[in-house]
């Protein structure tokens, strides 16, 4: 796919994804239109749960039952910082390990998907 297009290799993986975005959302709507009927924002709110938490006992919508979630806050912290850590810690495993042990498919990825690749002189201008 990439062959057949006049731009650069990154920039049609990264609108290919954005396409598939795009895609994803609009069916996502289409579904919601041909079960609810409509599109207001109270139906999509409906249709996806988005709504406020409710007191078991009282069976009244309150905010203040967001704070019972702190609890999870340590995890969700861990994970957002393993995710932000894990390019660093590739990049240190990649430079002081063997290749054997790193060329790996899990590890590496076609030179295309990196959005470094966005900060190569050569695509100045290409942008839209």
């Amino acid at each position: 796919m990439v062959d057949w297009v006049s731009l650069p290799a990154v920039l049609t993986y990264w609108l290919i994804l954005m396409v598939g975005a795009v895609w994803q959302i609009g069916l996502v709507l289409w579904v919601i239109y041909r079960q609810e009927g409509g599109l207001s924002w109270e139906t999509i709110c409906r249709f996806t749960r988005l709504s406020r938490p409710v007191d078991p006992k009282t069976d009244l919508a309150q905010v203040r039952i967001l704070w019972r979630g702190m609890r999870s806050w340590p995890m969700v912290f861990f994970l957002v910082g393993l995710g932000v850590l894990t390019p660093v810690i590739l990049f240190f495993a990649r430079r002081f390990f063997p290749p054997v042990f790193i060329e790996s498919p899990l590890v590496t990825w076609p030179a295309y998907t990196g959005l470094l690749e966005l900060t190569n002189p050569s695509l100045a201008g290409s942008g839209g």
